[in-house]
């Protein structure tokens, strides 16, 4: 079994571009600049030569899946007191 043609043009980036695109938003932005901007990126894109020309938009749905630093799994683990080793002992009894 095989997929059928899709429609659409072929991606400009291949996985290797992709993932040395996502390693550059992660990285320092350029002197000049507090953050990484998608226009940036798409700018970073073509002096790499990945591609004649990117849009800011394609950068954006590049890295959509990618990067989503407001899911980074963090673990909470609290400091155990005398207190709260004392208190545990008492806890559900009446």
């Amino acid at each position: 079994m095989y997929d059928l043609p899709r429609p659409g043009a072929e991606p400009k980036l291949n996985g290797k571009q992709e993932a040395q695109v996502i390693a550059v938003a992660c990285s320092d932005p350029p002197a000049g600049h507090e953050h990484w901007t998608l226009r940036l990126l798409a700018d970073r894109i073509v002096e790499l030569e990945f591609a004649e020309s990117y849009s800011y938009e394609a950068v954006r749905r590049t890295l959509k899946n990618a990067i989503k630093p407001w899911q980074k799994e963090e673990w909470c683990i609290p400091k155990v007191s005398a207190e709260y080793v004392a208190n545990r002992g008492r806890a559900g009894r009446v």
